[in-house]
Order: structure tokens, then sequence, then C-alpha cells
């Protein structure tokens, strides 16, 4: 627990701790009501579940469910002792990965693609380009300009709507 959180519980009624369900201020319940919206904007349905119930069941219940939660992440993750309060931004790794023509993708770099026909001699190929990146660019992304080339519109289709959920989960709805 932070320091400020510690010196904050020093002050909490000692009366209430014989109590199964702790009182909590009204800018607490604003504060936890706010957590469980990013809760629920990063689909954390897990947490949410626990977060949820909070104060309708034992503060303990609730503590419990949040350490288990955290350890069984943790331990997917491959959590790190010595990494101490720095918060790591990479979603977990089973979240991030895509199969499309035999490569792994990581969706967590690819930023924009674009669904492309293309016409040469031999027909008509359907692409998937990753990252479109102009020449002169100042910085360049992973998979920059990377091609994806599929024998058939419906496999291109599939890995397009696989691709646009992952986004839609992560990064946001499609607009327009």
């Amino acid at each position: 627990m932070k320091q400020h959180l510690k010196e904050a519980v020093k002050r909490y009624n000692k009366e209430d701790n014989s109590k199964l369900i702790h009182p909590i201020s009204e800018i607490d319940g604003q504060i936890i009501t706010e957590i469980l919206e990013l809760f629920k904007k990063m689909n954390f349905v897990a947490a949410i579940d626990i977060v949820d119930k909070w104060k309708m069941q034992s503060d303990d219940d609730t503590a419990l469910a949040l350490l288990d939660l955290n350890t069984i992440i943790a331990r997917e993750q491959g959590d790190n002792p010595e990494q101490g309060d720095k918060v790591v931004k990479i979603p977990p790794v089973p979240d991030r990965f895509i199969i499309a023509l035999g490569r792994r993708i990581d969706m967590w770099y690819v930023v924009t693609y674009d669904a492309i026909n293309f016409e040469n001699e031999e027909g008509i190929l359907h692409l998937i380009k990753l990252n479109p990146t102009p020449e002169n660019a100042k910085q360049v992304p992973l998979y920059a300009n990377d091609v994806l080339i599929f024998k058939n519109e419906e496999d291109r289709e599939t890995i397009l709507e696989i691709m646009d959920s992952w986004m839609e989960l992560h990064r946001g709805k499609f607009i327009g």
C-alpha cells in the first residue's frame, strides 16, 4: 500500500473495523464508480464482477477476491517483483497476437491497415497492408508497409474481421 493511503488508514474510525462492511465517504463512492467505469471500458470483466459486488459482501471477501485476481494475472504475465510501482502498458500476451498466412502478428504494433484489391497478370490479389507509411516518415512503425497476400477475398475478410474486433476491443470503436 502506498504511504499516502497508509496515512489515510491511520485516520480511519477504529470502531468501524468490527463491521463486515466498512462505511465509505461519498467521494470514495464516486471514485470507485469511476474506476468501475474504466474497467468496463477496458472490458475487464473479472474485475468488474468483483468491484460491482463491493459493499454488498464483506470487505475481506472483496479484498481476497481482488488479491486472487491480481495473483492470477501476475502468474499469467510472468509478473516481475523487481518492477515495483512501474506500470506496464502492454496488454497480456494472449490478447495480442493473430495468425495470418502462417505469420504471428502482434496487433499491439498495428496502428492501421488497409484492404486492397490489386489486379495483375495472375488475376486479382486480395491484400491487407499493415501500417501504411510514407517513405519520408520520421518514425517508422513495426510492420510498416508489410503486405499480406490472400488467395481469395473470403480469407482476407476473415482476417480483417479478427483485426477489426481486436481493434475495437483494445483501441476503440470505428467511426464512419
